[in-house]
């Protein structure tokens, strides 16, 4: 049984998401804090990065306008012994913040690929 981590702000795609990984153990994390707070526990066999998170409260109060899933590469990029071997996938359709979080991930030596999200289940 393999351990994913989904990162994004959308509950329709945690859906969506969830129905491919029938038997999986997918935990969800829809801020950055939560991600790296699930990170920090323990290693994933895979983890799908979104780069475009709204704006919660924790981002107002930590001082950020907006954290996003470049905040959450750049822990796994400064932090190589957290999910070691895991295969890291940016879902997100915003191709700018994608180019940024797949070159501070494979700059770091991490496997990564780019995989928009795609709603058909």
């Amino acid at each position: 049984m393999k351990w994913i981590l989904f990162l994004d702000d959308n509950p329709e795609r945690w859906a969506v998401f969830v129905k491919r990984h029938p038997g999986e153990r997918v935990l969800w994390a829809s801020t950055v804090a939560a991600a790296i707070e699930q990170l920090s526990a323990r290693d994933f066999d895979l983890i799908s990065l979104d780069h475009d998170l709204c704006p919660h409260d924790e981002n107002l109060r930590s001082g950020f306008m907006m954290r996003t899933g470049l905040d959450v590469a750049e822990f796994l990029a400064q932090n190589p012994e957290r999910s070691p071997r895991v295969e890291i996938v940016v879902h997100d359709w915003n191709d700018w913040g994608a180019y940024r979080m797949i070159k501070v991930l494979a700059d770091a030596g991490r496997k990564v690929d780019r995989e928009a999200f795609d709603y058909g289940v």
